[in-house]
């Protein structure tokens, strides 16, 4: 077989030769922002369901956590999978969250112990605040 002066077979294959790849494009930002508040939108609009014989207003989020959590109950092991992982990532977060809290708390229940004369009013208010974040226990210590 001949080639030409590129090195290119004469009479084969393609002869405009291999197509140039497109050059990358980044994804359009406005697009995906607007698909995501469509997706928000739609995740918090209303959805009707009957509770107990009468019609109730609830969110499609939450729609679609108690079809799941019916479903893990009536023996989904997929859904009772994805359900408990749901159930553990928010049951962790929870925990670090009052935990964090519990570390403001003793650090400000330290201030108070140790600094009197540095402690406001509204520091003590913001500290009650706190306490009844973390639960009924530590409200009133």
């Amino acid at each position: 077989m001949t080639r030409d002066k590129n090195g290119r077979f004469i009479g084969c294959g393609n002869p405009k030769g291999r197509p140039k790849k497109p050059k990358y494009s980044p994804p359009d930002v406005i697009a995906h922002r607007i698909e995501r508040d469509d997706f928000f939108e739609v995740d918090n609009s209303p959805i009707t369901i009957t509770e107990n014989g009468k019609p109730k207003q609830i969110s499609m989020r939450q729609a679609i956590f108690q079809q799941m959590a019916r479903k893990a109950a009536l023996g989904d092991m997929r859904a009772a999978t994805e359900w408990n992982k749901m159930r553990n990532r928010h049951v962790s977060e929870y925990v670090d969250e009052q935990m964090a809290i519990l570390k403001q708390v003793v650090k400000a229940e330290k201030t108070v112990q140790h600094h009197p004369e540095d402690v406001t009013d509204r520091f003590l208010e913001t500290l009650q605040n706190l306490k009844m974040m973390l639960g009924p226990g530590y409200a009133y210590h």
